[in-house]
């Protein structure tokens, strides 16, 4: 049976492990399917226009937009590259001076103030949104790399604690006075920036060459956090963190948490670098049920994974993906993705729609809820 929506081509089928994986890895607790989940392929040229992002953004360069309290600041020459959300207000990273990032703080009335020039672009901001955690490559005998964290008050740009990890450590997420840490050796560790201390959580398999230089989220609000295991991902339990609640697929990597905590959005068929994309991009998407596994949405095409581009929460039924559509070859034997769009999607309807504010001639800077 297929239903055609506002141009959302979406078919509800019978998914089976091996297709979808719906199926999860060995050891895990399988859920039970009790409904066949919605399978939607978004093309952003056969959907029609929606509202604008229900989210804070940056719209044409200048202009913060903040929906829910109608205000609109002017941002003059600033031009941002991120905006994470924070307590009372915002963290607009920009460029200054070709390799250092400026950031600064944006209450919600508009007024701005500089936090402090980085190195490197704050990713991941406490769930309280009190500090943030910043992190930069550090060799410390000939080419061996070590990952530096720094974390940082907001209110005053104070640092309050730092630490060097082995190899190329991934900073899952921060809150409750812990930073967690994915290590290149495949130990994950949870970093109490108060005590100074650091608590192995996890080891698993894949030392050497990851499968993708996707950072593993964690969640303080829901108590979980992601293991990556080889080529997929685990889910297990902050407080009995040697429990697995269930794994991806094979090839199958978790993106983020929704706002409530209740969901994961996940990847899998990754395509890598491609110079003609606009961004890097997988072929397929899961919103899975944080606690079971259970698959509640998939969608296909070619969607943004990358820090900039991965799938955004709107809400906690809502995502944004950064949608290429379909590959259009031209005469000299290359070739475009002709439809790149921001495309907002229902994770329980069937809908899909453009957010009316991304165009061709630039993509907007939508505010990360959730800072991994």
């Amino acid at each position: 049976m297929s239903m055609v929506k506002r141009g959302a081509r979406t078919t509800l089928v019978g998914l089976v492990a091996v297709a979808f994986g719906v199926g999860l890895t060995t050891g895990a607790t399988a859920p039970a399917q009790a409904a066949k989940p919605p399978v939607t392929r978004v093309e952003p040229g056969d959907l029609a226009a929606g509202k604008a992002p229900g989210i804070a953004w940056i719209r044409d360069v200048t202009k913060l937009v903040q929906p829910k309290a109608g205000r609109v600041t002017d941002l003059g020459r600033l031009a941002p590259s991120r905006l994470l959300h924070v307590q009372g207000g915002f963290l607009a990273t920009t460029f200054h001076d070709g390799d250092t990032n400026r950031v600064y703080f944006i209450s919600y009335a508009g007024k701005r103030r500089l936090v402090g020039d980085f190195l490197t672009t704050p990713d991941v901001v406490s769930a309280d949104g009190r500090w943030l955690v910043l992190s930069s490559d550090r060799y410390a005998t000939g080419y061996t790399p070590q990952q530096h964290l720094r974390v940082v008050r907001v209110s005053d740009g104070r640092t309050l604690a730092t630490r060097t990890f082995p190899g190329r450590s991934q900073v899952m997420a921060a809150g409750e006075g812990r930073v967690l840490v994915r290590q290149s050796t495949g130990v994950t560790v949870s970093w109490d920036v108060t005590r100074r201390t650091v608590r192995v959580l996890s080891r698993t398999r894949g030392k050497g060459r990851p499968a993708t230089t996707i950072a593993p989220p964690g969640s303080f609000g829901a108590d979980l956090f992601v293991a990556r295991s080889g080529n997929h991902d685990e889910l297990r339990d902050l407080r009995h963190s040697r429990q697995r609640l269930w794994g991806t697929q094979a090839g199958e990597f978790v993106l983020s948490f929704s706002p409530d905590d209740k969901r994961v959005v996940t990847a899998s068929e990754l395509q890598g670098l491609n110079q003609e994309a606009p961004w890097e991009m997988a072929d397929t998407m899961r919103v899975r049920d944080a606690r079971t596994g259970k698959v509640l949405r998939v969608f296909h095409g070619n969607l943004g994974v990358n820090v900039a581009d991965a799938p955004i929460w709107e809400d906690a039924s809502t995502l944004l993906l950064h949608a290429a559509g379909e590959w259009v070859p031209l005469p000299d034997g290359e070739g475009v993705f002709a439809t790149p769009r921001l495309v907002r999607c229902s994770v329980t309807r069937t809908s899909c729609d453009i957010a009316s504010t991304t165009a061709r001639s630039g993509q907007p800077v939508i505010m990360q809820r959730k800072s991994n």
